[in-house]
């Protein structure tokens, strides 16, 4: 005859363990669910407002308040203008200096 108390035993033993590799397979989870809080308002406060900001560069001659859509990289293209280039040459040798 078989003893069943033992088999029992053996199954309940084994048990734990069988959860705790489970626990191990999504632990790495864990940090993410404490840190989404954070990232959500710091993609809504920042990254968001500075994308916008981005966007409104492109636009040649905006003024406040004007309703605009991008056009192209000409405003950033013009810092390679040799005026602007001697001015920010010299603004840097001050900062430095």
């Amino acid at each position: 005859m078989i003893n069943n108390t033992e088999s029992v035993t053996d199954n309940i033993a084994e048990f734990p363990v069988m959860q705790d590799k489970k626990h191990l397979r999504w632990q790495w989870l864990e940090p993410l669910g404490l840190l989404s809080p954070a990232g959500i308002w710091l993609a809504l406060l920042l990254v968001l407002p500075t994308l916008v900001i981005f966007e409104l560069s492109l636009v040649p001659n905006i003024r406040p308040g004007d309703v605009v859509n991008p056009s192209g990289i000409d405003n950033y293209l013009r810092v390679f203008d040799p005026v602007i280039l001697q001015v920010m040459g010299r603004s840097l040798f001050l900062a430095m200096g």
